[in-house]
């Protein structure tokens, strides 16, 4: 029994020992501290430390409550530690507001006996409002906070522009914004802010990309991907069930919202921003319920933006979406983006007027953005970008007190260089070339030293194919009175057409043009649409006919691009959000597999759109 206390006692003793020993470290510094902390160890039953206090500073440490988003806030926290030996603690900074509570930085430290401070230099958030300061002291998960108001001002503000615009999937860096600003005549570009199916990455889009562009004169219009129709091909889609997408609409408008003021996207106060949902076509044509549950969704949406203080936009084909519709649910979109295309490049005289499936009655207020030129290249500054065009008589989002450009105007605009568009092109012979070139047919018998131009029927013509030096086929249309596509055949070389088919098509396909026409025999073709759709999407469908262009089937395509096919079964096309993605079919188009991509620097191609570039038999 003795034997046993003894033991007890030295093994306490030990304990105590080891208890009161003490591990000190190098004095080491954290980044954007102005604190240098030894580390030491002790354990303590109780919280030994006390947080007296948190403030603001400029940059060259001036108290200071009041910051412009992006500014340099310096963010104080003092403290005492009642400890006899430093003790282990995570200091914490946030903010906290209407985007909810910010972390800004977290680190576990050493603290010293007596009084201490600690100093984080950061950017002023973009959340912009009365916000509270808090820094926070945690020791063993046991937090001591205090907290001190700051404000921010976010200086965007939503403005009505009548400018042109430009979309693209994945956002051009700062310096490939500020050449297209100093050189292109667009004023107005798009962002994809966010969404299940937002296509390309946009690494670089951060606030401060956002600060950066919107300084050089840039409007903007933040947009997100979210859900697509029930009825429609998208893997994530809105709910059949109205009071279901209802919710459905509201939840997106509460995360877009939130990803919108987290890049700075956002002011204090009424109109906070503006963000226009993506809402690609579907096929509601012959399903009503289908077009009840994308309503009840774009009402959820509408609401919840309005509720948040912010003005709500939607994007949609204008027929293949239904845009119209919406003019009649209880929350009415503020402003619409439509996609109508009639062009492959840039209209200085574009107008937002005389949409189809759209009246002129509907948002008629300074309420629209058109769409009006599709997938193509245009070159400003010497910098070649894939977009699609737009012209605007509606909301978008600028910086305070500029607005719309005001004060920063385009310092030398360069006139629109006149480079004809290569619709189509093809050989049947050495000698015997033809290109569809701006709707005009060419063509030449010596190689290319002399073209002639051949006479086409007057109609909107979309695409032309020759089989052999007589027999070729054209595709004029769609016509609005009949939703068909017209297919023309010329046996003389073009000197004469005929008409020998057409197309029908659903309202989904009203919006499409044309980009490929595929003939491997008399009998059998391919047609090829690319869907009116947003910059982030690459949207197509495939027809076949077995009769001359009688008739024709519905196929797949993995995008709207242009096509080719060798025999009746192997083809090619171009797929992906930015269409340079090549896939194949192995049965004549029923099924398409993507293929794999040389490595850089393998072969040399040069550098013209894909679109252009045909395979020659």
């Amino acid at each position: 029994m003795r034997s046993r206390r003894l033991i007890l006692v030295v093994v306490g003793l030990c304990l105590l020992l080891v208890g009161t020993s003490l591990l000190v470290t190098p004095v080491r510094s954290f980044d954007g501290w102005g604190a240098y902390l030894p580390f030491l160890t002790k354990e303590y039953p109780a919280n030994p430390l006390l947080v007296t206090g948190a403030w603001t500073t400029d940059a060259v440490g001036n108290p200071d409550t009041s910051f412009v988003a992006g500014d340099v806030v310096v963010y104080y926290g003092t403290g005492t530690s009642s400890a006899e030996v430093p003790v282990e603690a995570e200091l914490s900074w946030f903010v906290e507001g209407t985007c909810g509570r910010t972390l800004l930085f977290s680190e576990t430290v050493m603290l010293d006996p007596g009084t201490w401070t600690a100093v984080l230099t950061q950017t002023a958030p973009g959340c912009s409002g009365v916000l509270d300061y808090i820094f926070q002291s945690s020791f063993r998960d046991r937090p001591l906070m205090a907290s001190a108001p700051m404000t921010v001002i976010n200086p965007v503000t939503v403005v009505v522009s009548d400018r042109q615009a430009f979309d693209k999937c994945d956002n051009p860096s700062i310096s490939q914004m500020q050449t297209w600003w100093t050189y292109s005549p667009y004023w107005i570009a798009n962002i994809y802010i966010g969404g299940v199916h937002r296509a390309c990455a946009n690494l670089d889009l951060t606030p401060a990309w956002v600060r950066a562009v919107l300084a050089q004169g840039w409007t903007l219009i933040p947009t997100w991907v979210g859900p697509q129709a029930p009825c429609s091909a998208f893997t994530h889609k809105i709910s059949y069930d109205p009071v279901v997408s209802y919710q459905q609409g509201q939840a997106e408008a509460d995360a877009a919202a939130a990803v919108a003021s987290g890049l700075g996207l956002t002011s204090y106060g009424p109109g906070q921003t503006i963000i226009y949902y993506d809402l690609e076509g579907y096929p509601g044509g012959s399903n009503p319920a289908c077009r009840t549950a994308v309503n009840a969704f774009v009402d959820g949406w509408v609401s919840r933006m309005h509720a948040l203080g912010n003005p709500a936009g939607m994007y949609g084909g204008a027929c293949s979406s239904y845009i119209s519709t919406w003019a009649t649910i209880p929350h009415v979109p503020d402003d619409i983006w439509a996609a109508a295309w009639y062009t492959d490049d840039y209209d200085p005289d574009a107008t937002v007027w005389g949409l189809p499936c759209v009246s002129n009655n509907l948002w008629e207020n300074n309420q629209r953005i058109r769409q009006y030129a599709g997938d193509h290249h245009e070159v400003w500054g010497g910098l070649n970008m894939t977009i699609d065009s737009n012209i605007a008589l509606g909301q978008v989002l600028g910086l305070l007190p500029t607005g719309d450009g005001v004060g920063l105007p385009h310092s030398n605009i360069l006139p629109l260089t006149e480079v004809p568009v290569v619709h189509s092109l093809g050989m049947v012979s050495p000698e015997q070339v033809w290109a569809l070139l701006d709707g005009h047919l060419f063509w030449t018998g010596d190689s290319g030293l002399t073209w002639a131009e051949i006479d086409l029927p007057e109609v909107s013509v979309q695409a032309v194919y020759f089989l052999d030096a007589a027999q070729g086929w054209l595709v004029s249309g769609p016509f609005l009175t009949s939703l068909t596509f017209q297919l023309w055949h010329t046996r003389d070389g073009g000197m004469s057409w005929q008409g020998t088919g057409s197309l029908p098509v659903s309202e989904m396909l009203l919006d499409a043009h044309v980009v490929g026409l595929d003939f491997i025999s008399s009998q059998e073709g391919w047609l090829s649409l690319r869907l009116a759709s947003s910059s982030n999407f690459n949207l197509g469908s495939l027809f076949h006919t077995i009769d001359g262009g009688l008739t024709w089937e519905e196929l797949s395509l993995p995008g709207g691009g242009a096509i080719d096919f060798l025999d009746s079964h192997l083809g090619w096309t171009w797929a992906g959000p930015q269409g340079d993605l090549p896939y194949q079919t192995l049965d004549g188009g029923l099924t398409w597999h993507p293929v794999e991509v040389i490595p850089p620097g393998v072969l040399s191609l040069p550098a013209v759109p894909l679109d252009n570039l045909l395979y020659v038999r």
